[in-house]
């Protein structure tokens, strides 16, 4: 049992039975050298909120206003399928009802998934800077600057997937694949923009 031929045969890679730990590696939640959720506690987070508003000349018609906040994401992950070594599935091939009981089935790898231990708390920022003016005729003209950031957000990276193109190969397809899947926090977006409002007073007293 050994080779590409054991792989065609059975429709994928799988392990030579009775050889090797198809956990090597994998831990539980139960690990006590692990903490709860496989990622620290990152503890008091310091999320402050900050806003002035100046008029400029003293006279109520010119206003400069901005804020700044910034807060941190609760970090939520479903359920994992369960996988070695808290469940097994062997494979079995080439049995019937009469020899199943006794054969030991195929054991193939896995879809593994980990976490990155000491990832950052994603955290969103949120500014604002911009201009009041009134221009008359119960009119407001607000011209603002506004942004919303984030950074270190939660992605998954397969980081055994095959290289691009790997799919197309003739002698490759079809391709089994089982991902190897880490948790990270490092991606980060953002968006930017201008708004530009006029307010106009419904009454005036």
């Amino acid at each position: 049992m050994k080779g590409a031929a054991i792989a065609a045969l059975l429709g994928g890679p799988a392990y030579v039975p009775g050889t090797g730990d198809p956990a090597n590696g994998s831990i539980t939640a139960k690990d006590p050298n692990f903490p709860n959720g496989f990622i620290e506690n990152a503890g008091e987070m310091f999320q402050p909120r900050v806003g002035f508003a100046w008029d400029v000349f003293g006279n109520g018609k010119t206003a400069v206003r901005g804020g700044f906040a910034t807060a941190n994401q609760i970090l939520r992950y479903e359920p994992q399928a369960a996988a070695a070594p808290i469940n097994y599935t062997p494979v079995y091939y080439y049995g019937n009802l009469d020899t199943f009981l006794n054969s030991s089935g195929f054991l193939s790898p896995g879809t593994t998934v980990g976490f990155d231990r000491y990832g950052k708390s994603p955290t969103i920022y949120n500014i604002s800077l911009g201009v009041q003016q009134n221009v008359g005729f119960g009119t407001v003209v607000d011209v603002k600057y506004v942004s919303t950031l984030a950074r270190h957000l939660a992605t998954n990276q397969a980081i055994n997937t095959y290289p691009y193109g790997t799919r197309l190969t003739p002698e490759l397809c079809p391709i089994t694949e089982n991902h190897v899947t880490i948790r990270r926090l490092y991606f980060g977006k953002g968006s930017r923009g201008f708004q530009v409002v006029r307010r106009l007073r419904g009454c005036r007293t």
